[in-house]
């Protein structure tokens, strides 16, 4: 006898002003559900090259609304009371929440920051684990914290289960999002640069990121023995094979330095929004990386400065073993087994 699958459907957005990070990461849960359920994502106004890319992993719902009350309204077409709704953002406040499980079979959110109220079934914050006392919520709604319930694509997964050791540092990767919007990017290479460290560096850029040009001028114009390649908008398995050649790794505190910590690295990190702040504050109590505290105001010339002061063979594998001892590899079966309970209440 067969049995259908039921419907997950994905609630984000995406651009070059707020990111990429809440559509990436519904992506990367979709893979971990995906021998289970099947999906939908739906985006408001996604760009060509956001529609290529969700299209991969599930079938596209455009939306147009610009309020809740429209938006709301365009989605209840849709919507099913057999589907399990996701929504991973900051604008799906109580009321959008009560009227989507009015609709749907379960309800699940993806949160970063513990400051909103909750009547989702079940609420994802795969930051700070220390946060789950500060949510307020009603009774039934159940919560997941910390890198045990980590979100990410499944080949980093695969690569937490893998040993890497360095004997050397003289390899530096830079990836500050797919977007960018500060254009930090430019900062942290000039860092790298100025410290005089590295053999190679390894810069990262997104499809949304906008400053293209300038960075490509930046990189023509050194000529100092240090070997700069830029990439744009690679795949999980391309990503995982730069980090691993890496040494040390820079990039904000989002889901990129998850992914790090999956293939282990040294890591010096930061945030550049608030939101990341969860996931950050873990970091440093895990001893998982070096902060440079806030990307918008630092100066190049102070992440020379750290850089250089982290330049020892022991202080990264020292990193890089906390790493190893906070992320498993497994989390895609904790949050596979949750949505499977989700399914058959």
């Amino acid at each position: 006898m067969s049995f259908s699958k039921n419907r997950v459907i994905f609630r984000a957005d995406g651009n070059g002003q707020i990111g990429l990070g809440h559509i990436m990461r519904c992506i990367a849960l979709s893979e971990m559900l995906k021998e289970d359920f099947i999906f939908a994502f739906a985006v408001t106004l996604p760009d060509a090259s956001l529609k290529i890319i969700i299209e991969t992993f599930g079938e596209l719902i455009v939306l147009t609304s610009s309020c809740k009350t429209e938006e709301l309204s365009e989605l209840d077409q849709f919507l099913s009371d057999s589907d399990i709704f996701v929504a991973d953002g900051y604008h799906f406040d109580l009321d959008y929440q009560k009227h989507i499980k009015s609709i749907v079979y379960k309800m699940v959110m993806i949160d970063d920051l513990a400051d909103a109220d909750f009547c989702a079934d079940l609420v994802i914050n795969h930051g700070n684990d220390a946060v789950i006392d500060k949510y307020k919520r009603e009774t039934h709604v159940k919560i997941l914290t910390g890198f045990k319930y980590l979100i990410v694509r499944l080949d980093f997964l695969n690569a937490a289960k893998k040993i890497k050791n360095i004997s050397q540092i003289k390899t530096a990767f830079i990836c500050m999002g797919g977007a960018d919007p500060y254009n930090t990017t430019m900062k942290v290479l000039k860092g790298c640069i100025q410290s005089g460290l590295f053999k190679d560096i390894i810069v990262i850029i997104g499809a949304a990121y906008s400053y293209l040009e300038d960075l490509n001028m930046l990189i023509e114009s050194y000529q100092n023995g240090t070997n700069i390649k830029l990439l744009q908008n690679i795949n999980s398995k391309e990503m995982i094979k730069y980090i691993s050649i890496s040494d040390l790794c820079i990039c904000p505190s989002s889901s990129i330095s998850l992914e790090v910590c999956c293939v282990t690295s040294g890591l010096l990190t930061g945030m550049t929004a608030e939101n990341q702040s969860g996931i950050h504050d873990q970091l440093i109590k895990d001893n998982c990386c070096i902060s440079l505290g806030n990307f918008n105001t630092i100066e190049v010339g102070e992440i020379a400065a750290v850089i250089n002061r982290m330049s020892k063979v022991n202080i990264i594998s020292e990193i890089m073993k906390n790493q190893r001892l906070v992320i498993d590899g497994k989390s895609n079966e904790r949050i596979l087994n949750q949505f499977k309970l989700l399914s058959r209440c």
